[in-house]
């Protein structure tokens, strides 16, 4: 943990340890996260003021367990050694064995996605409603997982050419795995990519005996998104859903800039550009704040 920490802080990553085996981050500009998405216990007050003081974040958010908060958000999780596609439902065997019969995989260097990894990027931001998928938030995105090496990239190819459409990007420390984020050209969907990818991932961290958990992160606090069809996909692919609680503290100095009428110029702005991730990302933080997280 400690060896990931330092290579977020050599990234520019503003980072500060936790008293548990977790850390806090600056993930969004003027927002903390707690990290990784799987530890569910509850900060001290005294640890949260803390951060708030030293990060100095407009908002600060952690996910813990449903047995104080009533659960308003997914954690998806597996520990299962004994993974296997068989284990999977229906339909989650039958597209990973069309994914098993058309592509290979393998993991692969980060220059090997910087150099084919762009189509898959960029259709996935776009099928996603995004304006973000440039080339330039391509090669910032994964230039920086290049130079961490806590970061690992698992690639699909078509067997027919060995070409790369599809990745998935993943974080790897000590005993643990976090999946951050799939990407999949969209020409190539009916192969299904992302399906064998996981499959490939979750037999070697876990069957492997790799790590003990592997995690595909929580569900989307954002309005308009894929809620469902994600939480469908990520069940499929074999990961539990444990319901739990994500909290949004706002830090008391911007008290009076979230409320409701800030709250519905967001959302007028969001209808203006419907495609842009930051509005996005505050429209669902907004949201939580002052309709969805009580965990002041």
């Amino acid at each position: 943990m400690s060896e990931y920490i330092s290579y977020l802080r050599k990234e520019g990553k503003t980072v500060n340890e936790g008293t548990g085996s977790y850390y806090w981050i600056n993930y969004e500009k003027g927002a903390v996260a707690r990290g990784p998405a799987f530890i569910l216990d509850m900060p001290g007050k005294n640890e949260v003021a803390g951060i708030l003081k030293k990060m100095k974040p407009i908002v600060i958010t952690y996910n813990v367990d449903t047995e104080t908060f009533a659960p308003n958000s997914f954690l998806y999780i597996t520990s299962d050694k004994s993974y296997s596609l068989e284990k999977l439902d229906k339909n989650g065997r039958r597209f990973t064995r069309i994914a098993l019969r058309n592509l290979d995989f393998r993991f692969v260097s980060w220059d090997d996605v910087l150099e084919n990894g762009f189509n898959a990027y960029s259709d996935t931001r776009s099928r996603n409603g995004l304006s973000d998928g440039t080339f330039r938030n391509f090669t910032n995105v994964f230039g920086e997982c290049k130079r961490n090496p806590a970061f690992k990239a698992i690639g699909a190819f078509l067997k027919e050419n060995n070409r790369m459409c599809a990745f998935l990007r993943i974080i790897e420390v000590d005993d643990w795995v976090e999946i951050t984020s799939s990407y999949s050209e969209t020409e190539y969907l009916n192969t299904c990519p992302n399906n064998g990818l996981f499959n490939e991932a979750l037999n070697y961290y876990l069957t492997g005996n790799r790590a003990n958990v592997v995690s595909y992160g929580v569900s989307s606090i954002q309005s308009e998104s894929k809620k469902e069809g994600l939480h469908g996909f990520k069940v499929r692919a074999g990961f539990e859903a444990k319901p739990i609680h994500r909290i949004f503290l706002l830090n008391p100095k911007y008290k009076l800039l979230v409320n409701k009428v800030s709250y519905k110029g967001v959302r007028l702005l969001l209808k203006l550009f419907p495609s842009d991730r930051r509005l996005k990302k505050i429209e669902g933080v907004m949201n939580m704040v002052l309709y969805g997280s009580n965990g002041k």
